[in-house]
């Protein structure tokens, strides 16, 4: 089981919360979860109805695994993914996103000069495409906020 650590020093002692999201994602959580395993990050997976191994695969990185039942509201659900959150930052990820690599250092700096501010993470989507004949890469930002703005 994974340990969650400080982001930064035992004085500022900032820590990051990454939420996910999910419904029958077998095919995809273990890659998103492996990619912050090593991160100490805290990891919450909040499953709204999965009848697949969504739930057996999210034990093997995490034990904050909660149910919510789907309700159309997208919104709800990630607000029910935050309030499970123990630490004050918080990025909310899809099962099918995943990190390739984090500056914890330039991250760290970014949280203790901006406390209370929301951040962006720069994240690139790749789709295939039979319309392309290939991939199409996009660039997005994933948000960084604070759990109580």
């Amino acid at each position: 089981m994974p340990t969650n650590i400080a982001i930064g020093t035992q004085e500022n002692n900032h820590m990051l919360s990454v939420c996910i999201i999910t419904k029958n994602e077998e095919h995809n959580l273990a890659r998103c979860l492996k990619s912050f395993q090593n991160t100490g990050f805290e990891l919450v997976v909040v499953d709204t109805g999965s009848t697949d191994q969504t739930k057996k695969i999210a034990a093997e990185y995490t034990e904050n695994i909660y149910d919510f039942p789907w309700c159309d509201d997208f919104s709800a659900a990630k607000n029910f993914a935050v309030s499970k959150a123990a630490h004050p930052y918080v990025m909310v990820i899809d099962s099918d996103e995943y990190l390739q690599q984090i500056d914890r250092v330039q991250l760290e700096k970014m949280i203790a000069e901006h406390p209370g501010e929301v951040g962006r993470i720069r994240r690139i989507n790749i789709i295939m495409s039979p319309i392309r004949n290939g991939c199409a890469a996009f660039k997005r930002k994933f948000s960084l906020h604070g759990k109580n703005p």
